[in-house]
């Protein structure tokens, strides 16, 4: 953390106006963000490894909370390092979403699953063959569709269903989410999108449906809704569509291979150590290297399908480690992992054909899925 310690040194002991301070101290919360963001990953990562390989169910609700905090944390964090960040962009990359959708039903991060058991509730999706693509932050989206999910779950009826749609209308592409609730009442409507406004009688933040307009709108998006006072109520979350793709086209080219040899690159040890870990209880042949010219060296001596490098290194950084592997060995597929903010990101323009960019702390998931073989 030496260059998050220099820069709140700088802001100390300076004598500055505050237009001066500004930048410091948003450069401040980006790096100590970046730390805490490995610490939160280490922990949840062997959080995550103790729950594979303990036998013991009685110990799932405490793995639970433990995640649960800790991803609270991780979202904590996102919300510092966006407000810091100058251009007040996302980073996007090509997010398929039939793919996306299935992923916050099925995510760990959910909080609405009890809630959803114990009104005996069904969650029905419907998604199209093709696959529509939009450009976005995949944890942004994947936060706003389980909010949606989780306001439909709570005031749907007991033994009644709630359906989640995906569709293309136009350029855009939506995903509407429905219950067979008592629906708005319209004296509420106009406040639905205020923070801390909340038609729920039990204690909430009342911020779930502000973070999904929030989102909505930084990916050029919107988020509307329909509400029947009597039965029914249905919220349409909608992006300017990038493509779409069939997948009788393009599926026969895709990649369907399981990989099962991958180099792992990260100047925190605890950080590669959990990495390795994860792949190899999936039967995966890992090496790690905590620098980029370790790891140049070892693609010289043995072939790999797959790296997944850091971002921010000491000597040669994950984007010139990127650029070196793309010239050099262009059949071996590329992930970066990083806990910087988006703005770093986003100056990296070269940044081309990467398989995944993943925001630390990582889920497991996230890192299976990297060597799952392609559907």
């Amino acid at each position: 953390m030496d260059s998050a310690n220099s820069k709140s040194d700088s802001l100390m002991s300076a004598d500055k106006s505050p237009g001066e301070l500004l930048p410091l101290l948003a450069d401040t919360i980006i790096g100590v963000s970046h730390e805490l963001n490995n610490c939160i990953g280490i922990v949840l990562g062997n959080v995550q490894l103790l729950r594979l390989k303990d036998n013991n169910t009685e110990s799932e609700e405490n793995y639970n909370r433990i995640e649960k905090s800790l991803y609270s944390g991780a979202s904590l964090i996102r919300h510092l390092q966006k407000f810091a960040e100058k251009s007040g962009k996302t980073p996007a990359t090509s997010i398929e979403m039939s793919k996306l959708v299935s992923q916050a039903v099925d995510t760990d991060e959910s909080d609405w699953k009890t809630l959803a058991s114990e009104k005996n509730l069904t969650l029905l999706t419907d998604l199209p063959e093709c696959k529509l693509f939009v450009q976005a932050d995949k944890r942004d989206l994947i936060t706003a569709i389980s909010q949606l999910i989780k306001n439909a779950v709570e005031h749907a009826p007991a033994e009644s269903e709630v359906l989640i749609i995906l569709r293309v209308e136009g350029e855009r592409c939506k995903v509407i989410v429905a219950d067979s609730g008592q629906g708005i009442p319209a004296a509420f409507r106009h406040k639905i999108y205020e923070p801390f406004f909340s038609s729920k009688q039990e204690a909430g933040a009342g911020l779930g449906l502000t973070v999904v307009q929030s989102i909505a709108l930084r990916h050029g998006g919107r988020v509307n809704f329909s509400s029947n006072e009597e039965n029914e109520t249905k919220f349409t979350l909608s992006f300017p569509l990038e493509r779409i793709d069939d997948e009788r086209i393009f599926t026969a080219d895709s990649y369907k291979g399981r990989i099962s040899n991958v180099l792992v690159v990260d100047d925190d040890n605890e950080i590669c150590r959990v990495l390795c870990e994860i792949l190899s209880l999936e039967g995966i042949e890992t090496t790690a290297c905590n620098n980029a010219y370790a790891a140049l060296e070892a693609m010289q001596k043995e072939t790999y399908q797959l790296v997944i490098t850091d971002w921010a290194m000491p000597g040669m950084s994950g984007c010139e480690l990127i650029a070196e592997i793309q010239g050099n060995y262009p059949d071996v597929q590329v992930a970066l992992i990083t806990g910087w903010g988006n703005e770093l990101i986003e100056k990296q323009n070269q940044l081309t054909g990467l398989k995944a960019v993943i925001a630390k702390p990582f889920a497991l998931n996230d890192i299976l899925e990297l060597v799952s073989p392609d559907e």
